[in-house]
């Protein structure tokens, strides 16, 4: 057993060392490529291995090059490559980020930086988001069957206070009950709308928060009817961006 757990841990460093050296490459690459195109002063390595934690392009169209590279961007026709980006990380970052790829900009540089800084993002929240998760599961003591029955969107919660542990965990409310917007998106990914705009058709009244003690009921239904919103596109915007649901 000691042996197998060995050699399981080589190999998740051996994939580890290859998607490194792999980054390195295409980090050079494109290095090489903006040098031979700039008539200025040389650019660096120093001045973009950290280029994924860049709020702003630090280097002008550095990352579409990056994108391009991956195999995720097309610059030509200015659109991410969806599938691939599902396949190389995975299904549940690509979702987070699905409204960011969809936000189309005529500048591609600008386009590609936007969409992998969500990309980046995704890689660091969601795994807090299964924490939290998975912290409430625990918490409630909630079993497989339980989960199974834990069908998003549905009108009332199959788990009592299911949503409201994992609010709390991620802090998704203010102490007076206001939305924390900016932990709603960390958690959830950016929407295709502010979620701001449906504060109106969404947002519990203060009468309602104050008659029910229990904050479990309208947390969820505020949350459900932020996700159809602010989560889910009307079918002819769907059709029209090509993409499927969230």
């Amino acid at each position: 057993m000691k042996v197998h757990c060995i050699i399981f841990v080589f190999l998740l460093c051996k994939l580890a060392c290859a998607a490194e050296e792999d980054e390195m490459t295409i980090i050079n690459s494109c290095l090489e490529r903006l040098n031979n195109q700039a008539g200025g002063a040389a650019i660096h390595i120093q001045q973009v291995e950290n280029y994924s934690s860049w709020t702003v392009e630090k280097i002008p169209c550095f990352t579409v090059c990056i994108a391009r590279a991956k195999g995720w961007f097309n610059a030509d026709t200015n659109k991410w490559n969806k599938h691939r980006i599902s396949e190389d990380l995975g299904a549940d970052t690509y979702n987070y980020c699905r409204y960011e790829l969809d936000r189309q900009h005529e500048n591609a540089c600008h386009f590609a930086h936007q969409g992998m800084k969500c990309l980046k993002q995704a890689q660091e929240n969601i795994p807090i988001t299964h924490a939290a998760l998975l912290g409430c599961v625990l918490q409630l003591n909630i079993t497989l069957d339980d989960l199974r029955q834990y069908v998003p969107l549905q009108l009332h919660e199959k788990i009592p206070c299911f949503f409201q542990c994992f609010a709390q965990k991620m802090q998704l409310y203010s102490t007076n009950f206001e939305w924390n917007t900016d932990k709603w998106v960390k958690a959830f990914g950016p929407p295709h709308a502010d979620i701001n705009e449906f504060r109106s058709q969404c947002k519990a009244s203060s009468a309602t928060i104050k008659s029910q003690p229990n904050t479990c009921a309208w947390m969820y239904t505020e949350h459900i009817c932020l996700e159809r919103m602010s989560y889910h596109k009307p079918l002819n915007q769907i059709q029209s961006s090509g993409g499927g649901q969230r």
